[in-house]
């Protein structure tokens, strides 16, 4: 993604500094022809389960990360996560959120009441 990124910062295109806290908005760019609609939270799991489209969903700084999310060895901030799956237990919904810097890191496994503390928004492309 950063050697192809093309943007007015002050950065060389093909640096990774290019796309480390960036705008979710930059994810079309990527994807030729996409657009980013942005996707509120009861939504997300009929979005990703009856479309397949894929739902992005990005963290907050550092500085705004809840404590809980910060306590989290599988969460980053400044980042973003891929919805992978979504499924409901005993009446309970989860989601999972994949980090797509490696197949094997440990997904966070969410419920809806624990989103707003780990994410800013959602989007799908």
């Amino acid at each position: 993604m950063a050697a192809s990124f093309q943007d007015d910062s002050s950065y060389d295109p093909g640096q990774y500094e290019v796309i480390v806290g960036g705008s979710e908005e930059a994810a079309p760019y990527f994807q030729p022809g996409g657009a980013a609609e942005s996707v509120e939270l009861p939504d997300i799991g009929s979005r990703f389960d009856s479309s397949g489209d894929p739902v992005v969903v990005s963290t907050p700084s550092s500085d705004d990360s809840s404590e809980a999310a910060k306590s989290d060895p599988n969460y980053v901030s400044s980042h973003q996560y891929v919805l992978t799956d979504s499924y409901t237990v005993d009446g309970q919904t989860y989601y999972e959120f994949h980090n797509p810097h490696g197949m094997g890191a440990t997904p966070l496994v969410l419920t809806p009441d624990e989103f707003d503390d780990y994410f800013r928004a959602a989007r799908t492309y």
